[in-house]
């Protein structure tokens, strides 16, 4: 199992290929329409279509407690790459406790971003943007990462992908990396909504899809070895 202390590195690559719209192009009748000082403008003027992700494709590794993802990402303009501007790349985390609320809860949190301009991160020779987004302070949860693609007017395309998941110890609902009485204390507090404990960083125990009081007796139950209670 990881320990509590693994950093989290997520190395991004972005492919960014150029996609230029023939002379004799079918007209699209979708655009992104840029009008000045914000008045409507038609498709036949200052027409602008935003660029757009083709492809992300994560690949994971780990080395002792350290994790690496790499990812790459290929993405065009039909207008021509010279039209992308920036690429902004945001690395989220979100909590075990959003399975079970409606609406989700607590809100994702954001451990890292790069906002990156096109002419600092674009290495003409190899098409290739490398990054470097990190998090220090591990916990059992899911990794998502949102990746967008801006051009100069504004415009800009957006990926999402859950890239990691990491389930911890099944019960550890205080993410201390131990199994003991206080993940029934933590648990029963959770479910109560005391200040402090609106996170949990376990499944459901009782293998019900549900999280409520009976996974604070199952999980009782399963520390004393009574039978038919394993986690």
């Amino acid at each position: 199992m990881l320990r509590k202390s693994l950093t989290l590195f997520v190395t991004i690559s972005i492919l960014l290929a150029v996609a230029v719209a023939p002379a004799n192009a079918v007209t699209i009748g979708t655009c992104a329409c840029i009008g000045i000082f914000e008045s409507p403008c038609s498709c036949s003027e200052n027409v602008n279509f935003h660029p757009t992700i083709d492809n992300v494709d994560p690949d994971i590794s780990s080395l002792g407690d350290d994790l690496s993802i790499q990812v790459s990402i290929e993405a065009s303009d039909i207008n021509g790459v010279d039209d992308i501007d920036h690429v902004v790349a945001t690395l989220y985390y979100e909590n075990f406790a959003r399975l079970y609320s409606n609406p989700p809860s607590p809100p994702r949190m954001q451990l890292d971003q790069k906002n990156s301009p096109l002419d600092y991160i674009f290495d003409s020779d190899t098409g290739i943007y490398t990054g470097t987004l990190t998090h220090t302070n591990y916990k059992p949860g899911f990794y998502i990462l949102k990746v967008q693609v801006f051009d100069k007017k504004g415009a800009y395309d957006t990926e999402e992908i859950k890239v990691l998941m990491i389930s911890g110890l099944n019960g550890d609902f205080s993410g201390n990396g131990k199994l003991n009485t206080w993940d029934i204390t933590y648990l029963a507090k959770h479910l109560a909504g005391n200040p402090g404990f609106e996170n949990i960083y376990s499944y459901e125990v009782s293998s019900n899809g549900k999280l409520n009081t009976w996974d604070i007796t199952y999980l009782a139950k399963a520390l004393a070895g009574q039978p038919g209670f394993s986690l």
